[in-house]
């Protein structure tokens, strides 16, 4: 078991869950969208897992939404999908939406791997553009506010899991190997560089 492993499994035995945040680099694809969800929910609470998809969302604002959400959890709430709910973010209501079990699967790896990759419940916190409207609404800012839905066909920008690994300790990041240092230039000798 690795840091983020231990870090994990910690969180869920003390307070019951944890935040997973997969930040958006300039290294990802074409569509990625930074994403956040939970793991111990489903364990703790028997609660489904939720995720946040946050096009346009700060990477503090996706973990205390998500935080808040599992507060609430915790404190006896139970999500639906196809509802708004308004305790989650304030002055705005949030629906809740379903996973598909391919996404599931593909976004929650860490939720998998804490759920011996047994099945579990998922459910999507959707929110809505500065106008009020959701992604399944007319008139909705895709392009300012992109937020796939996940209850469909699988996504294919999903980054391999050795890439996923973010908690609230920031990016685990892999160092690249040291290079060897610049040989200099052989300088001329006294013969015009003729040897």
């Amino acid at each position: 078991m690795d840091e983020i492993d231990r870090r994990v499994s910690d969180d869920v035995k003390v307070k019951g869950w944890h935040v997973m945040l997969v930040p958006a680099s300039e290294h990802d694809q074409d569509g990625f969208v930074q994403y956040g969800y939970t793991v111990g929910l489903w364990s703790t609470y028997a609660h489904p897992e939720l995720i946040l998809l946050g096009g346009g969302l700060q990477t503090e604002t996706m973990f205390a939404l998500l935080a808040m959400a599992c507060s609430n959890v915790a404190g006896g709430q139970r999500y639906a999908t196809d509802r708004r709910y308004g305790d989650i973010m304030r002055g705005l209501d949030m629906q809740i939406g379903r996973v598909s079990p391919e996404n599931r699967k593909a976004f929650m790896t860490y939720a998998d791997w804490f759920n011996e990759r047994n099945t579990f419940g998922a459910l999507q916190l959707v929110w809505p553009d500065i106008a009020g409207r959701f992604p399944t609404e007319a008139g909705y800012d895709e392009i300012r506010f992109p937020q796939p839905l996940l209850a469909g066909a699988p996504l294919n920008w999903v980054r391999p899991v050795e890439k996923l690994l973010h908690t609230r300790l920031g990016p685990v990041r892999r160092q690249a190997p040291p290079q060897p240092p610049a040989q200099p230039a052989p300088a001329p000798n006294d013969a015009g560089g003729q040897p």
